[in-house]
Protein backbone atom coordinates (compact mmCIF):
# COMPACT_ATOMS: atom_id res chain seq x y z
CA UNK A 1 0.00 0.00 0.00
CA UNK A 2 1.30 3.46 -0.94
CA UNK A 3 0.75 6.34 1.46
CA UNK A 4 0.83 9.87 0.02
CA UNK A 5 -0.48 13.28 1.08
CA UNK A 6 -3.52 14.74 -0.64
CA UNK A 7 -3.69 18.41 -1.61
CA UNK A 8 -5.80 19.12 1.51
CA UNK A 9 -3.08 17.58 3.72
CA UNK A 10 -4.96 14.39 4.58
CA UNK A 11 -3.29 11.03 3.94
CA UNK A 12 -4.21 8.83 1.00
CA UNK A 13 -3.60 5.08 0.79
CA UNK A 14 -3.53 3.46 -2.64
CA UNK A 15 -2.75 -0.03 -3.86
CA UNK A 16 0.68 -0.10 -5.44
CA UNK A 17 3.18 -2.64 -6.68
CA UNK A 18 6.57 -0.93 -6.64
CA UNK A 19 9.20 -2.36 -8.96
CA UNK A 20 12.88 -2.97 -8.33
CA UNK A 21 14.81 -2.16 -11.51
CA UNK A 22 18.51 -1.39 -11.91
CA UNK A 23 18.97 -1.41 -8.10
CA UNK A 24 16.31 1.26 -7.50
CA UNK A 25 12.74 1.12 -6.34
CA UNK A 26 10.35 2.67 -8.88
CA UNK A 27 6.85 3.96 -8.34
CA UNK A 28 4.76 4.39 -11.44
CA UNK A 29 1.21 4.00 -12.57
CA UNK A 30 -1.46 5.04 -14.98
CA UNK A 31 -1.20 8.69 -16.05
CA UNK A 32 -3.04 11.34 -14.06
CA UNK A 33 -3.92 9.17 -11.06
CA UNK A 34 -4.41 10.82 -7.69
CA UNK A 35 -1.40 9.02 -6.17
CA UNK A 36 0.92 10.30 -8.92
CA UNK A 37 -0.48 13.82 -8.62
CA UNK A 38 0.08 13.62 -4.85
CA UNK A 39 3.74 12.66 -5.38
CA UNK A 40 4.22 15.45 -7.92
CA UNK A 41 3.03 17.97 -5.35
CA UNK A 42 4.70 16.46 -2.26
CA UNK A 43 7.39 13.82 -2.83
CA UNK A 44 7.09 12.17 0.60
CA UNK A 45 5.70 8.64 0.66
CA UNK A 46 5.47 5.44 2.65
CA UNK A 47 5.02 1.90 1.37
CA UNK A 48 3.65 -0.89 3.53
CA UNK A 49 3.12 -4.54 2.75
CA UNK A 50 -0.55 -5.38 2.38
CA UNK A 51 -1.27 -7.44 5.49
CA UNK A 52 -3.84 -10.12 4.74
CA UNK A 53 -2.77 -12.65 7.37
CA UNK A 54 -3.82 -11.62 10.89
CA UNK A 55 -1.01 -13.76 12.31
CA UNK A 56 1.54 -11.90 10.14
CA UNK A 57 3.28 -15.24 9.56
CA UNK A 58 5.07 -13.93 6.46
CA UNK A 59 6.27 -10.86 8.34
CA UNK A 60 5.57 -7.24 7.65
CA UNK A 61 7.67 -4.45 6.15
CA UNK A 62 7.50 -0.74 5.42
CA UNK A 63 9.78 1.82 3.82
CA UNK A 64 9.53 5.58 3.58
CA UNK A 65 11.28 8.40 1.81
CA UNK A 66 10.89 10.82 -1.08
CA UNK A 67 10.57 10.35 -4.83
CA UNK A 68 12.37 11.94 -7.77
CA UNK A 69 10.63 12.25 -11.14
CA UNK A 70 13.06 10.72 -13.64
CA UNK A 71 12.55 12.02 -17.17
CA UNK A 72 15.50 10.14 -18.74
CA UNK A 73 14.02 8.73 -21.97
CA UNK A 74 16.75 6.08 -22.34
CA UNK A 75 16.12 4.81 -18.82
CA UNK A 76 12.36 4.87 -19.43
CA UNK A 77 12.92 2.78 -22.56
CA UNK A 78 14.96 0.20 -20.64
CA UNK A 79 12.32 0.16 -17.90
CA UNK A 80 9.54 -0.38 -20.45
CA UNK A 81 11.45 -3.31 -22.03
CA UNK A 82 12.08 -4.82 -18.59
CA UNK A 83 8.45 -4.29 -17.56
CA UNK A 84 7.24 -6.12 -20.66
CA UNK A 85 9.64 -9.03 -20.06
CA UNK A 86 8.69 -9.27 -16.35
CA UNK A 87 4.93 -8.66 -16.43
CA UNK A 88 3.69 -8.65 -20.02
CA UNK A 89 2.54 -5.03 -19.57
CA UNK A 90 3.48 -3.33 -22.81
CA UNK A 91 4.40 0.34 -22.40
CA UNK A 92 7.28 0.12 -24.85
CA UNK A 93 7.61 3.17 -27.08
CA UNK A 94 5.49 5.31 -24.78
CA UNK A 95 6.79 8.36 -22.96
CA UNK A 96 6.14 8.28 -19.23
CA UNK A 97 4.47 11.37 -17.79
CA UNK A 98 6.05 10.42 -14.47
CA UNK A 99 8.39 7.66 -13.40
CA UNK A 100 9.37 8.12 -9.79
CA UNK A 101 12.59 6.77 -8.30
CA UNK A 102 12.22 6.19 -4.57
CA UNK A 103 14.98 7.62 -2.39
CA UNK A 104 14.53 5.60 0.79
CA UNK A 105 15.05 7.33 4.14
CA UNK A 106 13.94 4.54 6.47
CA UNK A 107 12.69 0.98 6.65
CA UNK A 108 11.30 -1.32 9.28
CA UNK A 109 10.14 -4.91 9.39
CA UNK A 110 8.39 -7.24 11.77
CA UNK A 111 9.33 -10.89 11.91
CA UNK A 112 7.20 -13.53 13.57
CA UNK A 113 8.89 -16.80 14.43
CA UNK A 114 8.94 -19.40 17.16
CA UNK A 115 10.15 -16.88 19.74
CA UNK A 116 9.29 -13.28 20.55
CA UNK A 117 8.17 -10.86 17.89
CA UNK A 118 11.16 -9.36 16.05
CA UNK A 119 11.19 -5.70 15.01
CA UNK A 120 13.94 -4.24 12.85
CA UNK A 121 14.18 -0.47 12.39
CA UNK A 122 16.88 0.50 9.93
CA UNK A 123 16.42 4.24 10.49
CA UNK A 124 17.10 3.86 14.22
CA UNK A 125 20.20 1.77 13.52
CA UNK A 126 21.56 4.40 11.11
CA UNK A 127 20.91 7.17 13.64
CA UNK A 128 22.79 5.29 16.36
CA UNK A 129 25.69 4.73 13.97
CA UNK A 130 25.49 8.38 12.83
CA UNK A 131 25.34 7.36 9.18
CA UNK A 132 23.02 9.77 7.34
CA UNK A 133 23.47 8.22 3.87
CA UNK A 134 20.38 7.26 1.93
CA UNK A 135 19.26 3.67 2.04
CA UNK A 136 19.72 1.40 -0.94
CA UNK A 137 17.58 -1.53 -2.02
CA UNK A 138 20.44 -3.82 -1.01
CA UNK A 139 20.43 -2.33 2.51
CA UNK A 140 16.67 -2.75 2.84
CA UNK A 141 16.91 -6.39 1.74
CA UNK A 142 19.43 -6.95 4.56
CA UNK A 143 16.98 -5.99 7.32
CA UNK A 144 14.68 -8.92 6.60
Amino acid sequence: MLGTLRSDGYPRISPMEPRIFEEHMWIGGMPNTFKLRDLGRDPRFTLHTATVDTQVSDGDAKVWGVVRDVQDTELQGRYAEWMYAETGIDVRGQRFDHLYAADLRGAASVEVGGGPLGYHDLEARRARARRPQALTIRTVRMIR
